[in-house]
This record gives structure tokens, C-alpha cells and sequence, in this order.
């Protein structure tokens, strides 16, 4: 509670950023307005002309908006070169302002007021050849649903007001991108995990698809010089997509929860649904679209203190509800104020900050959800490690490392034509086994295993097929190369050094094998009955070469 609170309180710290610096000189001064070239008669900016102001008119006009007011420049500011006037924010689809008769430059749509330039910052080079003592500033605005200078212009060094500039760009302009590209991308990862997942998880498939409208809805925010549809569509677009996000985020709690709705969230998902509805389908033009949504904005605060008692009762039971919880605070701190500020202070210079707390719970809600994915499939990962070691411990033979019989039909599933096989056994290994000992005999087998893995690639298998009988799978390999490997293998069990193990034994013991050696050509899958055909040859070749002398490979 006391981190959400301080993220408010420093996103209201923010909010001071837009006031003019010690240093600059703030334009906060009387200008006269004019609409399309008809007074209107004065302001003191802040200014705003919106629908249903009691300051201005009560029905607002579209139209082109000039505001003209004067300012002066000391001495030493006079041929200055790195001047620059910054507007941080106004409210309009345009800003074109001109100092002594000569166009700054122009942001958005003046034509047509297909742009939304009102939430960021604007600076503009003064050159220093038109600045005197005394200036004139003119200031044209398209107003399509509202106009004016929200936040007071002024004049600084370019050098002084870089960081102050760089600060309101990036949380102005360049955040908003991020917050649209980071909540998009969570929450098609939160899609992904409902949709992929074992089995259709609802609860992250609706707050995925949540989170993309509240993407979208961001666009609102965002600085787009030129937007390819009328500004009217535009808002009914990102206007009902907030709206859809509001009831897609109480479907998607319940169902994370794991909880039946109640009839506060049938009315509140209803009502956000309705309202979607409503703004897409009413007729009119912007004017009337604005006068609607601010009406339908109310309905976000009910919903989001209705969302904190509902998380807090949970957030208390589990800690994994914590992230839900924080974002829940701070959407509700943030959007308390601004309904505060638009309802009962009505101030034209208000800096709105409830999308930020909307962003933070849409990114604190899907990190919940995908946390929770992680949580799964790391316990899925787990399981399935378990269930390998399992499978691997059931396919092993425990003394010698090598694996048993259980392990041919996995193997045959992706063996390949051509491969070889290679039959083996110990020569005179019961012998050994009664003279030496078993501790010794099984040492043996140990040590036989681990010359014969020596002397084949990691993806060939050594397979015990009983006592001291061995079997050697060797892939995608020729004949000859199989009887090189023979050859070597005879050489090394012969060079071999096993101590003789037991009380007071000493000394090493060498032993020799007999191989058989069979191949299976042709091009394709394996079947079981080809490994089988060719273990039966290589069995029998084994046999062959122990009647050749023993330590001797035949195939």
C-alpha cells in the first residue's frame, strides 16, 4: 500500500515538470481569442475553451483558435541564439505559433484536425533575428472538440531546458509508446499462456485480450501527426476499447480467482459494455462523442474501488494476489484524482494522469498472469524432468551405466537405415567370476562398458542384453566402420588393467571379447524387426568368432 501510494504521489511530483522553470520566462499572461477570425473577447492562460465549461462557452465551437498575446525580453536575452519557446501541453489538433509575423512551425492537422498532438510537449527554435525587447506571439489552434493552452508556455536556453524538455518528451510521448508496446506484448504472452497452455486457461485469455485494448486505448495519448481516419472514429474507437478493457478486466478477475460474479460485477461489466456500445453506435460528430465520454468516464471509479475491496479481500489469503493488488491501488489513487480535478476543481491548467494507473494495473495484472504461467511450467518442467530420470533409471542397468533391454522400442522409434550392430561377450568371464570373485566379475562388466562407450560417437547406445552378453547400436553406420570399431574395442579390452578386488588381493586382471558384427543397409525408418533381424545375425556371428579363438571380431 505505501509503495502504491508513493508511485502516485511521484507521478503527481511529475505533474510539476509542465510549470514554467526559475529560469525561463513563464507566458502565464493576459491573450485575446479569436474563433475563425471572430473575437471572442480575452483569457489568461490556462486557458481551455471545452464543452460545458463554466469559464467559457457552454456549447463548444469547432474551428480555428487564435490566441495572441505580447511578452518582453531583458537585455540580455535580446540576439540570444539558443532560445526556444516550449509548450507543454495544449489542447487542440494542431499548434502553428508565430513571434513578430514569422512562422515557429506547425504540429498536426489544421486542415482537417486528423492528429492527436494534445497530450505532448512542443518546442520551437526562436530564432534570434526576429526577437526585440517587446514581441507579439500568435498562436493558432485547431480545436475540434476543445481548444487552448493548458499548461503555461515559456520562453528558456536550449541548453538550460534540455533535461527539463527531454523529461516531459519521454513521459509524454516516448512512454506512452513503450507502456502501448509493453502492455501488447505482455499480453499476447498472457493470450498465449490461456490459449496454449494444458488446457484453456479463460482468466488469462480474457485479461490478454484486456491489456490489447488498453494498447490501443493508449493511442489516444500517443503524438500522431496524422491519423488515417476522421478524429471522430478515431475516438469512438480508443474511447470504446477503454470501456471493453473495463469489462474484460472484471470477467477476467473473477475467473482468476476462480469465483462466481456477484451482482455488482454483472452491473459493472454491463454497464462498461453498454457504454462501449453506446459510443460506437450513437450518432453525431465529435462534439457530441466528447460530450459523451466524459460522461462515461465517471463509471471508472465505482469499477476500480470496486476492484480494490474485491483484490484486498484475496490479496490477504495468497501473496501471489500482491501484484494485482498494487496495480489496483494505483489506478484507483490516480483516478480519484483526476475525476477530483475534472469534477470539482474544473481547472483548465488540470494535467491528467489516470492512463499511467491504468498501464501500471494492466502490466501489474498480466504480470500476475504470467508469473502464475511461469509458476506452472516450471512445475510442469519439474514433473516432466522427474518422469525422464524415471524413464532413464527403469532403462539403465544399475552396475554397469549402460543401458538394459527397456530401452529398444524408445530406441527403434528414430533409428535410420543404414546401421550396424555389434554383438559382444567376456570370454571365459564365468571362470574369472568363480576364481576372483562376483565384486571383481562386476567390475569387469564396468569396465567393459566403459571401453566399448570409448570407443563410439554419444549417439550410438551400449545396451546390456544379459550376464556378460553386450550389445552395441551404432547409427548411420557403414559395415567397414563397424569393423574398425570391433577391432578397436579388442584392442582395448585386451590392454586393460581391472584390479582384482577383495581383502588382501593384488593385481590386475585383462580381458578379451568376441564380437559379432551385423549390418542393415537400405534407406528409411527402422522397424523392430529389422533390429531384431540383425541382432539375431550379429548373435550368431559372435558365436562364430568365439569358435575362430575367441578375442576375435567375425561379421
Amino acid at each position: 500500500m505505501c509503495v502504491a501510494v508513493l508511485i502516485s504521489a511521484a507521478l503527481e511530483l511529475f505533474v510539476f515538470a509542465y510549470r514554467p522553470p526559475r529560469y525561463a520566462i513563464p507566458l502565464g499572461k493576459e491573450l485575446s481569442i479569436h474563433r475563425d477570425g471572430i473575437p471572442l473577447g480575452a483569457g489568461r492562460i490556462p486557458f481551455l475553451d471545452r464543452l460545458g465549461s463554466a469559464k467559457t462557452v457552454k456549447c463548444f465551437v469547432p474551428g480555428l483558435y487564435r490566441y495572441a498575446l505580447s511578452f518582453s525580453l531583458p537585455d540580455t536575452l535580446v540576439g540570444e541564439r539558443d532560445l526556444v519557446l516550449v509548450f507543454p501541453q495544449i489542447s487542440g489538433a494542431s499548434l502553428s505559433p508565430s513571434v513578430n509575423g514569422i512562422l515557429l512551425g506547425r504540429r498536426g492537422d489544421e486542415a482537417e484536425g486528423r492528429s492527436t498532438i494534445w497530450n505532448a510537449v512542443h518546442v520551437f527554435s526562436l530564432p534570434s533575428q526576429i526577437l526585440k525587447a517587446d514581441n507579439a506571439l500568435e498562436i493558432e489552434i485547431r480545436g475540434t472538440y476543445e481548444a487552448g493552452i493548458t499548461a503555461v508556455p515559456y520562453i528558456a536556453s536550449g541548453r538550460k531546458a534540455a533535461g527539463r524538455i527531454f523529461a516531459l518528451t519521454f513521459f509524454s510521448e516516448y512512454n506512452i509508446w513503450i507502456s502501448a508496446g509493453a502492455l501488447l506484448a505482455i499480453s499476447l504472452i498472457a493470450i498465449g499462456i490461456g490459449w496454449l497452455g494444458e488446457g484453456v486457461r479463460k482468466g488469462s485469455l480474457l485479461l490478454g485480450f484486456a491489456g490489447v485494448c488498453v494498447a490501443m486505448f493508449l493511442l489516444d495519448f500517443a503524438l500522431i501527426e496524422r491519423l488515417p481516419i476522421s478524429i471522430a472514429l478515431f475516438k469512438r474507437i480508443v474511447v470504446s476499447l477503454r470501456h471493453l478493457g473495463a469489462a474484460l478486466f472484471i470477467l477476467a478477475y473473477f475467473s482468476i480467482l476462480g469465483k462466481k460474479m456477484d451482482a455488482f460485477a454483472h452491473a459493472f461489466s454491463g454497464i462498461h459494455l453498454a457504454c462501449a456500445v453506446l459510443l460506437l453506435a450513437m450518432p453525431g460528430g465529435i462534439v457530441e462523442i466528447k460530450r459523451l465520454y466524459n460522461l462515461t468516464y465517471l463509471t471508472f471509479l465505482p469499477l476500480q474501488v470496486y476492484l480494490f475491496v474485491l483484490v484486498l479481500r484475496y490479496a490477504r489469503e495468497d501473496e501471489a494476489f500482491r501484484p494485482i493488488m498494487f496495480g489496483v491501488v494505483v489506478a484507483v489513487l490516480c483516478a480519484i484524482r483526476d475525476i477530483v480535478l475534472l469534477v470539482l476543481v474544473d481547472s483548465p491548467g488540470s494535467i491528467m494522469i489516470s492512463h499511467y494507473g491504468f498501464v501500471v494495473l494492466t502490466l501489474a495484472s498480466s504480470f500476475y498472469v504470467v508469473n502464475d504461467g511461469l509458476k506452472h511450467y516450471r512445475a510442469l518442467v519439474c514433473e516432466r524432468k522427474r518422469t525422464v530420470f524415471f524413464q532413464e533409471e527403469a532403462q539403465r542397468d544399475p552396475l554397469t551405466g549402460s543401458y538394459n533391454r527397456k530401452i529398444l522400442p524408445v530406441l527403434v522409434q528414430d533409428l535410420a537405415k543404414p546401421f550396424s550392430v555389434m554383438i559382444f561377450d567376456l570370454d571365459d568371464f564365468k571362470s574369472m567370476n568363480d576364481e576372483f570373485g562376483h565384486a571383481t566379475g562386476d567390475a569387469i562388466l564396468a569396465d567393459v562398458v566403459r571401453v566399448a562407450k570409448a570407443n563410439i560417437r554419444a549417439d550410438d547406445y551400449v545396451v546390456r542384453i544379459g550376464g556378460d552378453e553386450f550389445m552395441v547400436i551404432l547409427r548411420s553406420c557403414p559395415l567397414d566402420v563397424a569393423r574398425t570399431i570391433a577391432g578397436r574395442l579388442i584392442a582395448d579390452c585386451v590392454k586393460a588393467a581391472v584390479p582384482v578386488v577383495g581383502p588382501g588381493s593384488q593385481g590386475n586382471l585383462s580381458y578379451s571379447v568376441s564380437i559379432g558384427i551385423g549390418h542393415c543397409g537400405g534407406e528409411g525408418a527402422a522397424t523392430s524387426q529389422d533390429l531384431k533381424d540383425i541382432e539375431t545375425e550379429a548373435d550368431r556371428k559372435m558365436y562364430k568368432a568365439k569358435e575362430l579363438g575367441k578375442g576375435q571380431w567375425f561379421g
